[in-house]
């Protein structure tokens, strides 16, 4: 027997009350010689240092609170090594980020080696309520970041994850600090949701609002030409660049190849729905299952009640909401079988939007005769 539970699966073809679901929570990652090694919820440097998070890393917690995550959860991987963290012993931690945290972008920020982003693909693969953020190594060239990015395209859980770069110039104590681009990634992340009040959106760019604009930023410490960008952007690496003076992001692609998943918002939207209808399912867990269907009517009406509110925000795709999404829970998807062994399903079909990538203007010019 399962125990009782609600479980939401997401799948490409589908592009609680007391379950976190915002979705701009960074879970951050690493090894080191202090720190907590269990889940830990800060939202200040201050706060970090407390749990004895070292100092460089208590700051890129604070930078990417700066950037717009309301709050950085953290915890420190065991390592025999913190140079050298194995795939296991990351897993240790990552396990810990139970679901019972919410959704969110989980980093190991600053480590871009074979251990790590395998591991980090396994999470979110495992866990639809989790959006991998990847680093590239601090001055590493477009061809190793493309190379390294295009190996990871098939793997599993690359439909929900990104490759960012390359690091970013940020202020210090008297000299210049670098900061992963995962870490600016997941503030503008957070930011991009609370604008836009869900995560189907893209913080790339101004937008008229400084959308992918890095706040403080002073430059990147690698600057790729175009002709790398597009290497890069076809490898699935999302590039900070100097646009106009001011550090901006100017992709939001996953790493996965399947077109369905293309857009990061896609996965991100996906994570979100997965997160909040879950929460709105526990309300029912332990309630009969009635021979008149009220149950399931209640059912299908909340997540078409939630489903709606991301519609009337544009965040899904259709001339009205019938065309938008479906949602059935009722008794062609529950049979005398399912309800016997006391399970509720719900099945819902969504038709995100997807963000414009490519502005074309036609410009005709002829002469006053």
């Amino acid at each position: 027997m399962v125990r009782p539970q609600v479980s939401v699966n997401i799948s490409g073809a589908l592009p609680v009350a007391s379950l976190p679901t915002a979705t701009g929570t960074l879970f951050f990652v690493y090894a080191g010689p202090a720190g907590p090694l269990t889940p830990t919820r800060v939202t200040s440097v201050a706060q970090a240092e407390d749990a004895d998070v070292p100092t460089a890393t208590a700051q890129w917690i604070g930078d990417a609170l700066t950037q717009g995550a309301p709050e950085v959860i953290v915890i420190r991987a065991e390592a025999i090594d913190a140079g050298a963290v194995t795939e296991a012993e990351w897993k240790v931690a990552l396990d810990l980020l139970t679901p019972s945290y919410g959704p969110g972008q989980v980093a190991i920020p600053g480590v871009a080696d074979a251990a790590a982003t395998t591991t980090l693909l396994a999470h979110v693969d495992a866990n639809p309520q989790r959006v991998a953020f990847l680093d590239v190594g601090e001055g590493d060239d477009a061809s190793t970041i493309a190379t390294a990015a295009a190996a990871m395209a098939a793997t599993a859980g690359a439909e929900r994850a990104a490759v960012f770069g390359p690091w970013v110039s940020l202020p210090g104590s008297g000299a210049a600090r670098t900061v992963p681009a995962s870490v600016i990634a997941a503030g503008l992340a957070a930011r991009g949701d609370a604008t836009a009040g869900n995560s189907n959106n893209a913080p790339i760019f101004d937008q008229g609002r400084g959308a992918g604009s890095v706040s403080g930023a002073l430059g990147v410490v690698t600057a790729f030409g175009d002709s790398d960008v597009d290497d890069l952007y076809d490898a699935g690496v999302n590039v900070f660049r100097d646009v106009l003076g001011v550090v901006t992001l100017t992709g939001w692609k996953s790493v996965g190849t399947e077109p369905v998943w293309r857009q990061l918002n896609i996965g991100r939207l996906t994570m979100e729905v997965s997160a909040r209808v879950s929460a709105l399912m526990y309300q029912y867990l332990g309630a009969p299952i009635d021979g008149q269907g009220i149950l399931l009517s209640q059912v299908g009406g909340d997540i078409s009640g939630y489903l709606l509110g991301l519609y009337n925000e544009g965040a899904l795709f259709g001339d009205t909401a019938d065309d938008a999404f479906t949602v059935i829970a009722d008794f062609t998807n529950n049979t005398p079988e399912t309800i016997a062994n006391g399970e509720v399903h719900a099945d819902i079909a969504i038709t995100a939007s997807t963000a414009a990538e490519q502005i074309v203007i036609n410009v005709v010019t002829s002469l006053a005769s």
